[in-house]
């Protein structure tokens, strides 16, 4: 189920305008743990490396460990598990703005028309129970990865 909305006020000048999208409902399935070093030679997320069942750490350590152990052996690096699907819903805000108009009898002692400051935030990081550091909407490659942006401007009409 994927949504998506837009909300717009104006109320003396302040301007207001939030735009939404996300996925209601989906499995997701994090593949990193079944393949941890497949995609660079020992590139692993750290929220994996952390929590992981380790031959060196003492039981009380692995006791407490999230993930099970990371390998390298072929025979087990593949192996999928149910353990790893989880709730793939998420919300993500594409645009945030707030402004404000000056008005129109100050501005035009200024020969100026119309003055609007603004701030605008797009593609904020999204509300999911993705793992740590990662995106709901981030493909398998880096240049997918989706950047935050904050903007102020001035937008003036003479």
């Amino acid at each position: 189920m994927q949504y998506g909305g837009s909300i717009w006020a104006e109320w003396k000048g302040i301007d207001f305008n939030l735009s939404f999208q996300g996925i209601g409902h989906q499995l997701a399935y994090w593949s990193w743990p079944g393949t941890p070093f497949n995609f660079q030679a020992y590139a692993c997320p750290a929220n994996l490396i952390e929590s992981h069942w380790s031959p060196t750490a003492t039981d009380a350590e692995n006791a407490k460990a999230k993930y099970p152990k990371l390998t390298t052996n072929s025979a087990n690096i593949y192996a999928k598990s149910d353990f790893y699907i989880f709730n793939g819903a998420y919300m993500r805000i594409k645009n945030i703005t707030l402004g404000y108009t000056l008005p129109s009898e100050f501005t035009k002692k200024f020969l100026v028309n119309k003055l609007r400051v603004y701030f605008s935030a797009n593609d904020l990081p999204a509300f999911s129970k993705y793992p740590e550091g990662f995106d709901p909407e981030w493909g398998d490659r880096s240049k997918d990865l989706i950047m935050s942006s904050y903007i102020f401007g001035l937008n003036v009409s003479f």
